[in-house]
């Protein structure tokens, strides 16, 4: 972070307004394209005449392309600057929600990805970077939280929107709608303040070179594994209820996801800055696993709503307490460099979760294998976030 650069009230208040139109910004974005990631698979295999299977090969190209991205994305930031970075990418989110609406080709959709993938990974590292150098270090967690509550809000209120605008409008009814909600975000990130903080040249080894410390290491591991829970539902799970209950209940059930995601956002980072970040890190994993343990033995739609929400409470805690460990352990120059790093991992699990989950479902359908092996993966989440304590100093 620049020197003194929290030394008075008005430099404070400049702060918050980056924190502000960033997190109002996200809001509208996420309640509209956002959303519609809940929607792509079921919406383009009706569209396209294309199997499930098929179109989620389109959401998994979305995220192997923000992974690539992660990594490279040092690049266009440093060419477009932090501001256009923000905006320009934000567009990404409209623009494939344009070729949704038009495009009945399945290959110029799967290219519309890769494109969205790049916005998504340059728009995340600008936000979070920028939002992190206006906060005070004492309040890194609770900047973080603000910012995810406000994102998770959005696409919360959104799937539970778009379900109803689909059924009353029908599926291109409600793509016309995301794209004006999504546009609404775009248009409020014009007025984030153009910084000019000094950072870090960008390359594949500086950002790859993040990972040679442990605790870097243990952050990956649970990025990706973390990651699963919201691949998992945005793909398996969903596929799961429509068999067991009908397209209907997708995104009643499924709201337990996105609420309690947005709940533990609200609080983690909070809780995080007065009773430690990896204290709360392993509440949040001990949860999650008996959450998936729930919907091997029962699936009721209450108890499959439950573990939805322990799938949620995780992910929120994750996202928003991972965001402040950088802050603490990353100096502002070198920020762009560990969130790609880091989050590359996360991108890369939602990919392998959405994918294998649907192979597994289509193949086998065997659920439960495939939620036992999650169960198993979170409580070694816990057993890696209890022992990152004794790396809690090293820098990253």
């Amino acid at each position: 972070m620049q020197k003194g650069y929290f030394m008075n009230d008005s430099r404070k208040k400049i702060g918050l307004s980056d924190l502000w139109i960033i997190s109002a910004a996200f809001f509208f974005i996420f309640m509209g394209t956002g959303a519609f990631q809940q929607y792509l698979i079921p919406v383009l295999s009706e569209k396209l005449g294309r199997s499930a299977l098929a179109c989620s090969w389109i959401l998994a190209t979305l995220y192997l392309s923000f992974l690539f991205w992660r990594i490279l994305c040092g690049y266009t930031l440093k060419w477009l600057g932090d501001y256009w970075s923000l905006v320009l990418s934000s567009t990404t989110y409209t623009f494939f929600a344009v070729c949704a609406l038009f495009s009945n080709s399945y290959s110029f959709l799967i290219i519309a990805a890769i494109i969205w993938g790049w916005g998504a990974a340059s728009m995340w590292i600008s936000a979070s970077t920028q939002i992190l150098d206006s906060s005070a270090k004492t309040k890194y967690g609770t900047s973080s939280g603000i910012f995810y509550t406000s994102s998770l809000l959005g696409q919360a209120i959104g799937v539970f929107l778009l379900g109803w605008l689909a059924g009353r409008y029908g599926n291109n009814g409600m793509l016309i709608r995301v794209i004006f909600i999504t546009l609404a975000g775009n248009c409020i990130l014009l007025g984030v303040p153009n910084r000019h903080i000094q950072r870090e040249s960008s390359t594949v080894f500086k950002v790859f070179g993040v990972l040679k410390s442990h605790k870097s290491k243990i952050l990956a591991f649970i990025q990706f594994t973390a990651s699963f829970g919201f691949g998992i539902v945005m793909s398996s799970f969903g596929d799961l209820i429509k068999g067991l209950y009908g397209v209907a209940l997708i995104g009643i059930i499924t709201q337990g996801f996105y609420m309690t995601r947005l709940v533990s956002s609200s609080f983690s980072g909070w809780l995080s800055d007065r009773f430690g970040r990896y204290n709360i890190l392993i509440f949040g994993f001990l949860l999650s696993a008996l959450g998936v343990a729930l919907a091997i033995f029962v699936r009721t739609p209450w108890m499959l709503f439950i573990s939805a929400a322990t799938f949620g409470l995780q992910t929120g805690i994750v996202l928003v307490v991972v965001m402040a460990v950088i802050g603490d352990s990353a100096a502002s120059q070198r920020r762009h460099l560990v969130f790609g790093a880091i989050y590359m991992w996360r991108d890369l699990g939602v990919a392998i979760s959405i994918l294998s989950g649907m192979y597994l479902n289509a193949y086998t359908k065997n659920y439960s294998a495939g939620f036992g092996v999650f169960a198993i993966l979170f409580l070694i989440c816990a057993v890696l976030v209890f022992n990152m304590r004794k790396y809690q100093d090293e820098e990253l």
